[in-house]
Parts: structure tokens; sequence; C-alpha cells
């Protein structure tokens, strides 16, 4: 039996021939989260938060406590001051104990980013207070020190610039004011921080990972299966992956799953300035 070609049939007269469907349209971009430090701690069960909050209380409970009894035991010595106690503690004890990890919340990071930021905010209410017009602008040159300084002797404590700040303000010009209460109250915040932690079984400072992880080896540790992305995947997947997985770095493979190199956090965070950078040049 013959059989004849659908496509051959010419359409009936007056009837146009349907139209083929349209592609559906492309999927929208993933969208691009702002990068948060604190993401695994606000995504973490009631009980660590209820954690860290017992743990910063009692450490500021502790440090005000030793520090305002100490200031009236010891008048002799550090003088009939008011400040028993640095303001900016409180700050330092949310990343002691809320993000215990970060290079900023390590002892050496606090105690020396307050100690220096107190001896340059006595250098600026002693000398540069009286020789500017405006305090103001002494508190925002005891700032930029704060600064310059933490970095130059690497202890960067964001914390820390508001100890400098609070001092020039004031006009704590008193040498006895960088021992106590600033040095004083960040040694016992640490030492509170330190004994909290290995009593809730966290680690904390990190100067123990060398002899915690001795005789592991990457197999031990290692996240499996690993994301992977390729030469053409968009910038704000990759962003998306590192953020998923908590991730510093993701392998880049080609057609044939071999390794060609790798993008990093840094990679991604230097292509979007340089793009932000062009188009306020542009709008200029």
């Amino acid at each position: 039996m013959n059989t004849i070609d659908p496509s051959l049939i010419p359409p009936p007269i007056g009837i146009d021939p349907p139209a083929p469907l349209p592609d559906p349209p492309p999927p929208p971009p993933p969208p691009v989260r702002p990068f948060n430090p604190l993401a695994s701690l606000e995504q973490s069960p009631w009980r660590t938060r209820w954690r860290v909050a017992l743990g910063a209380s009692l450490g500021s409970a502790i440090t005000a406590l030793l520090a305002h009894w100490l200031a009236q035991k010891t008048t002799f010595i550090w003088g009939p001051t008011t400040a028993w106690l640095a303001g900016a503690m409180g700050a330092s004890a949310v990343m002691i104990f809320a993000i215990p990890s970060s290079p900023a919340a390590q002892p050496r990071a606090i105690i020396g980013g307050h100690t220096i930021s107190a001896i340059v905010g006595v250098i600026c209410a002693r000398w540069v207070a009286p020789a500017v017009p405006i305090v103001e602008l002494a508190a925002a040159l005891s700032v930029a020190g704060a600064i310059v300084f933490m970095l130059l002797l690497r202890c960067l404590h964001p914390a820390a610039v508001g100890t400098a700040l609070v001092m020039t303000v004031l006009g704590l010009s008193d040498w006895r004011n960088v021992m106590f209460p600033v040095f004083f109250s960040t040694v016992v915040l640490v030492l509170c921080g330190i004994i909290y932690h290995r009593l809730t079984r966290r680690i904390y400072p990190l100067g123990r990972m060398r002899e915690l992880l001795s005789g592991l080896h990457c197999e031990d540790i290692k996240k499996y299966p690993l994301p992977t992305v390729t030469q053409r995947t968009a910038a704000t997947q990759v962003w998306e992956l590192l953020h998923k997985y908590d991730l510093q770095a993701l392998p880049v493979v080609d057609a044939e799953g071999q390794i060609v190199g790798i993008v990093t956090h840094n990679d991604v965070m230097a292509h979007a300035l340089r793009r932000f950078n062009a188009r306020n040049r542009k709008r200029r």
C-alpha cells in the first residue's frame, strides 16, 4: 500500500500553517549574594548562637568586673582616672566568640592591635589635638595612624581603631592608659576566650592547628565530590559555588576533565572591582 508524505500535502486554501513554537526563555542567572563572613553562624542552630552570645556576655562581664575592681584598688598607680574599660572591647568580644577562626580574632591581633591603637591615641591626644584647629581632624589622623601601624606590625584588628578614636576625642593623653585599661582589658578578654572555647570544645587560638593536624593527609579532610567549573562558566555561578561550598578557590577543568587552572575568591573580587571602577569612569 502506497503512503503519502504528510509534508507534501498542501495546506487548505485560506488557512495559514501553524507557526512554530518560540524557544523557551533562558533561565535567569542565580542571584549574587554579598560576601558574609558570618554566613555559617547565621545558618547554625540556636544552640550555637546561644553559646556564642553566652561566651561574649561572660567574657565582657569578667573583663569589666576585673578592670573596675583594679581601677578602684590601684588608684595610686593609675591615678584617679574614670577610664577603666576600653569601649571597643564589645566588638572584640564578638570576634573572639563568634568568629574565632578569623585572623583578626587571634590574640596577636587583638592585644597588639588595641595596644598600638592606644599608643597612637595618646600621641594624637597629647600632641596632635592641640596643634590642629578642630579635634575631629586629630581623630581622623588617629584612625589613619592606627590602621597604618597595625598593618606594618601585622596585627590588624578592626575594633582596635575605636580605641585610638575614643582616646583622641576624650583627650586621654596619659601613657598609663595604654597599660590600663587597654592592655589589661584585652589580655583578660583573650584569656576568657581561650578558657571558654576550651570548655565548649572549640579551637582557639589557631596557633594549635599545627599540633592538631599532625599526621593527617589531604585524603582525610578533602571535600567530595569536588565542584569544578569550566572556562565558559559564568562568573556569577563561580561566586555562588564559592559561597555554597565555603571555598576560597575552584579548579577549572577542560572538556576531558583535566585541571587547567584555578579561579579564586580574590580573582572574582578583583575583576568585579575593575568593572566597578570602569563604570564609574564612564559616568564621569
